[in-house]
């Protein structure tokens, strides 16, 4: 397991390494979870992404689930 204090050390992490699942909140200082997803996915899209927050609504879920995310809770 690896873990990244922010969205930018997780995008460096993501950037060099293969990661099977990357679990990520929504809302963070600099980048988004879903910044972080589309990132993800151009460097590595094999890799599965479960975007976590406690602001969910309807139209996120969508919105991360079109873009790729295999969950959102």
């Amino acid at each position: 397991m690896t873990a990244a204090a922010t969205g930018e050390e997780a995008l460096q992490l993501i950037a060099t390494r293969h990661y099977h699942l990357v679990l990520t909140d929504l809302k963070m200082p600099g980048i988004s979870g879903l910044e972080l997803l589309a990132a993800g996915e151009a460097d590595d899209p094999g890799t599965a992404v479960i975007i976590l927050t406690a602001f969910g609504t309807v139209e996120g879920a969508v919105e991360a689930m079109r873009k790729g995310a295999v969950h959102y809770c």
